[in-house]
């Protein structure tokens, strides 16, 4: 999961262990987590991802790039747009939750850093009643806004659970662990040792990136204090 959206805890320094078809196994650079631990979290990644295929054939690469793409190049307003998109997120996040270690009241994806474009921002401000703060430019880099977020609360995260679930981020919706358990997501692991088995989406964000490029791209924290 790459484009300018953050995944797992957003580290650039993770580089891929294994792509195939739409898995993405990342190893940490460092070795802070056992290399046992890391070898099991990919052997289970696989096996839940080869899983997930089987039963939705529909997410093979080609076939949701195809679906995307019409999405993006309809004549419709980047409202309408990202509101399909979202739409289709949900779709996507339908196929990979059964086979993902997360589970209702697991938060630790809620104390890391959450990147949204302000148009998704004015979206879920709409939803929810809230008008975000006007943001002009990126308030920091991406690599330090994960730095600085890294245990830090999302606004909405109340009593261990998001108040705003049904308006969400697509980041958010979109945040799997394909591993057995939640090991992995402990906020003791830092981002630079982020080793999270995740499902490859990178034509999601590329064509959400193509989509909201044009606005400002920041943490959720930013628009929603």
């Amino acid at each position: 999961m790459i484009a300018r959206l953050p995944t797992a805890k957003g580290c650039a320094a993770l580089h891929s262990v294994n792509d195939n078809k739409g898995y993405t196994g990342r190893m940490n650079e460092n070795k802070h987590i056992p290399i046992k631990r890391i070898d099991q979290a990919k052997a289970a990644g696989m096996a839940h991802f080869k899983e997930m295929r089987a039963l939705n054939p529909w997410m093979d690469s080609r076939l949701v790039s195809e679906d995307l793409n019409k999405i993006c190049n309809a004549n419709a307003s980047i409202k309408s747009k990202l509101t399909k998109m979202a739409a289709y997120a949900d779709r996507i996040a339908a196929a990979i939750a059964p086979h993902a270690a997360c589970k209702s009241g697991c938060s630790h994806c809620c104390n890391i850093a959450v990147t949204i474009s302000g148009a998704e921002a004015e979206m879920i401000g709409a939803k929810i009643g809230r008008k975000p703060a006007t943001v002009l430019q990126w308030t920091s880099s991406q690599d330090e806004q994960v730095k600085k977020y890294h245990n830090v609360p999302c606004t909405f995260l109340v009593a261990g659970k998001c108040s705003i679930y049904d308006a969400r981020p697509i980041a958010c919706r979109l945040q799997f662990n394909l591993d057995d358990d939640e090991f992995l997501c402990k906020l003791e692991t830092k981002p630079v040792d982020d080793c999270i088995p995740m499902v490859d989406l990178r034509h999601y964000w590329k064509n959400l990136s193509k989509l909201t490029g044009s606005t400002v791209i920041t943490d959720i924290r930013e628009f929603f204090m």
